[in-house]
């Protein structure tokens, strides 16, 4: 024989608003679920999203410690190093065009100042000996450097002074075409087969002149 279940109206109407609750209130996010935080850029706020099949939650969060990007400076390229960089750079190819029988190396006391020595192989001056210096101005590149004999030289192209003319080979200096091995092989030349063309010494034009026709006229 079965017993009748009486159930009040206050329990009834409990469960029913409890039931109703649970339907409005969201499913707490699996464990498995993984924050994915994918800011772009560097701001004040950081974007955490927590997915699960059927459920997504998406939450701002302040940084405590806001990342600010730097903001670079533009470098200052100095033209002292600019111009110590090109000098280095030109003795840097002197290892595979230097002349044959030139030497030279750079000064302790400044790197614009090239001590250097021509063994003479052919020529008139063959058998000689000559030292120089090469001296490279502020304004380099944009300017000729000089080349001056230290030793004494006779030569229909190397003034009383000792300097070198180089307006003949180098009317005007193009940065980044002439060289300066280009003005050591120009001074290698200028003890083989030189010109007299626009001479520097006019004595030792004349002698030359005279050491062509009489003395190689008769060989």
């Amino acid at each position: 024989m079965s017993v009748p279940v009486v159930v009040s109206r206050e329990s009834s109407n409990a469960s029913s608003r409890a039931s109703a609750l649970r339907r409005q209130l969201p499913e707490p996010p699996s464990p498995r679920a993984t924050p994915a935080t994918t800011p772009e850029t560097p701001t004040d706020e950081v974007v955490v999203e927590f997915r699960r099949p059927g459920f997504a939650q998406r939450e701002v969060l302040p940084l405590t410690s806001p990342v600010r990007r730097r903001e670079e400076k533009p470098r200052l390229v100095d033209g002292k190093h600019y111009r110590e960089h090109c000098i280095l750079m030109e003795y840097k190819l002197l290892a595979h065009n230097c002349p044959p029988g030139v030497y030279v190396v750079p000064s302790l006391k400044s790197l614009q100042v090239w001590h250097g020595i021509i063994f003479v192989r052919q020529g008139p001056f063959t058998g000689g000996a000559f030292r120089f210096e090469m001296v490279i101005s502020d304004s380099f590149p944009q300017d000729t450097p000089l080349l001056k004999f230290v030793s004494k030289l006779f030569h229909p192209q190397v003034h009383t002074n000792g300097l070198l003319n180089l307006s003949e080979a180098f009317p005007q200096w193009r940065p980044g075409e002439d060289r300066l091995w280009h003005v050591l092989q120009y001074l290698y030349e200028c003890f083989g087969t030189f010109s007299t063309w626009q001479p520097s010494n006019e004595k030792a034009t004349v002698a030359y002149d005279f050491y062509k026709s009489d003395v190689l006229g008769n060989i």
